[in-house]
């Protein structure tokens, strides 16, 4: 689907999307640890519906409830052969791999698009030097054994998801663990998100120094109470850009306290002049006076592309930090920005895991290509908003992936585009 956006000033109100990361993680330990478990608020993405069926194939029961879903206990049989497609999904293949290795099930996983191509090596190794037997293949893998407790150390420069797949499975086991994460950065957002959630299901989760002890799982049963999936700010984030560079949006449904990275949006908006202004029940942002700014997105990578649309339109130069692990996303994340930015008629490079960007008062129109990353159609979205005249966006509706509804809420803030999705 393409989408044709013409130029516009921004203004109105949007609920934020449910956060993927914190459905994924919810529908899963209510699946592991509960009997039955409403799960609120997970909305409908691509890779939600990615975790419910690698779930459903597990045995659980997961039907819809007012606001969201029922989930019953997976029920996993030792003697069968499991198949789980990940779609995809990152998240969902590096939290199932391990936790399927925790059960010791035998099985296959598979993708659609880059997924088999996105790094994993770091993880299989640590769960072949813990029991499991997991071979990787161009199309598929597969795990046989079963993962055992113990001492893991992973590196702070591999992936989050390798830590809180980990911090999963190890949940399921009746013996004490410990994953240290070797460097001197703090712990990531999305690493105290699953111990946050872990907690609320009577795991005994500690984290100290960089080390995450878990302890045992006992045979006593654990009630959950109704888990409320909060709003998503990294699928919020374009839509709160556009009210700093276009206008004036307020947001609602997102936790101000939220353990998110990607809230870190806020920040960089007032860095770059934006107005925000954060409240119990809302966060509001309006155009300020622009300028070129410094970001540092190490620990929040889905930000750098709506960062990088930013930068394009305050003059002057900008410096984006943590650039190089975006070539192994949906797309060559990296390569796509700049292509975006350079059909704009923005300069820009990278370099030493930054990404240079020198801004100029109104982009160029023209043809911006998605490469079927739901990053970059959001980020493609926010600029064409600030272009001279009106630009089109290739395979738009692969924003579905994240956040179904993000054109409806677009054109809701006064966007005018032809979309169709």
């Amino acid at each position: 689907m393409v989408a044709r956006i013409h130029p516009f000033s921004a203004s109105g109100t949007f609920t934020a999307p449910p956060s993927k990361s914190s459905a994924q993680r919810a529908l899963i330990i209510s699946a592991l640890f509960g009997e039955k478990t409403n799960v609120l608020n997970v909305g409908n993405s691509d890779d939600v519906n990615a975790v419910i069926g690698c779930l459903n194939a597990l045995g659980a029961d997961i039907s819809p409830c007012e606001n969201g879903v029922t989930v019953s206990k997976i029920h996993p049989d030792a003697n069968k052969i499991y198949n789980f497609d990940c779609n995809e999904s990152g998240a969902t293949l590096r939290f199932m791999l391990p936790i399927v290795g925790a059960l010791g099930l035998n099985s296959t996983f598979t993708g659609k698009g880059r997924l088999l191509f996105r790094p994993i090596d770091e993880l299989i190794k640590a769960m072949n030097a813990h029991g499991c037997n997991v071979e990787k293949y161009e199309k598929n893998i597969k795990t046989t054994g079963k993962l055992t407790g113990g001492e893991y150390v992973l590196s702070q420069n591999t992936s989050t998801q390798f830590i809180s797949g980990l911090m999963l499975a190890l949940s399921t086991l009746n013996e004490d663990s410990k994953i240290t994460v070797a460097g001197e950065k703090p712990i990531s957002g999305y690493i105290l998100m699953t111990a946050d959630l872990l907690k609320r299901a009577n795991i005994g989760i500690n984290i100290h120094n960089n080390i995450i002890n878990i302890t045992h799982f006992n045979d006593e049963k654990i009630m959950l109470e109704n888990f409320v999936c909060e709003g998503d700010f990294s699928g919020a984030a374009p839509l709160l850009a556009l009210g700093g560079i276009a206008g004036e949006v307020t947001a609602l449904g997102l936790d101000k306290n939220s353990l998110h990275p990607d809230g870190k949006i806020l920040d960089f908006l007032i860095e770059i002049g934006a107005e925000v202004e954060v409240a119990d029940s809302f966060i509001r942002v309006k155009k300020g006076a622009l300028r070129p700014f410094t970001a540092n997105a190490e620990a929040c990578p889905d930000l750098i592309p709506v960062l990088a649309v930013l930068g394009a339109v305050c003059e002057g130069e900008s410096k984006i930090y943590g650039a190089d692990r975006l070539k192994y996303k949906e797309s060559d994340r990296l390569s796509a920005i700049i292509n975006l930015l350079t059909s704009a008629n923005v300069k820009c490079f990278a370099k030493d895991n930054s990404l240079h960007v020198f801004g100029v008062k109104t982009p160029m129109s023209g043809f911006f290509d998605s490469f079927s990353d739901h990053r970059i159609a959001m980020a493609a979205s926010v600029l064409a908003a600030c272009c001279d005249g009106v630009s089109t966006i290739s395979d738009a509706d692969c924003v579905k992936k994240s956040y179904r509804d993000y054109f409806k809420d677009y054109i809701k803030l006064g966007g005018r585009t032809d979309v169709g999705i």
